[in-house]
């Protein structure tokens, strides 16, 4: 290993919380919208899973992705990932019933939605509590944000 690459290692270790072996490895540095780590990585961002993966596994084939068994997308933990197909990904997502299929929140769901988020309640645990995207609530509250703005300047 050269020098580049020890220095890299070293800067790609403390981003993330390593509590035990067994245990999950939390990304505590950037992430992505869909709560991805993400790492500058050979001079692009890249997931900080699929870095993890490269790095005490071994490389990725071209077409493969790299999946998580443990469902936490912020987890870094080499024995918690394995590689797969896009098909595989998917299935997985239906087996678990965690992909978003369109789901739509009705007029009382998002009215409490609004409420939580104004109780400073995060819109990730809003997001699970009504199963459904960040980018779902975030579009709800920004939504209610600018609607109050309009009625308030007339």
């Amino acid at each position: 290993m050269d020098y580049y690459q020890k220095k890299q290692l070293n800067r790609f270790m403390d981003k993330f919380s390593m509590p035990s072996k067994e245990s999950c490895w939390e990304w505590d540095a950037s992430k992505d919208s869909y709560g991805y780590g993400t790492f500058w990585y050979k001079g692009c961002s890249e997931r900080a899973h699929r870095v993890s993966y490269m790095t005490f596994v071994g490389p990725i084939p071209d077409g493969m992705c790299v999946l998580h068994r443990c469902d936490n997308t912020s987890c870094v933990n080499p024995d918690h990932l394995l590689l797969g197909t896009q098909a595989d990904n998917v299935h997985d997502m239906d087996s678990k019933q965690r992909r978003n299929t369109g789901a739509r929140l009705k007029g009382g769901e998002i009215w409490l939605a609004n409420r939580l988020r104004h109780a400073n309640i995060t819109i990730s645990m809003i997001a699970k509590m009504f199963r459904v995207s960040r980018r779902t609530i975030r579009r709800l509250t920004d939504v209610q944000r600018i609607t109050q703005t309009i009625f308030m300047e007339n």
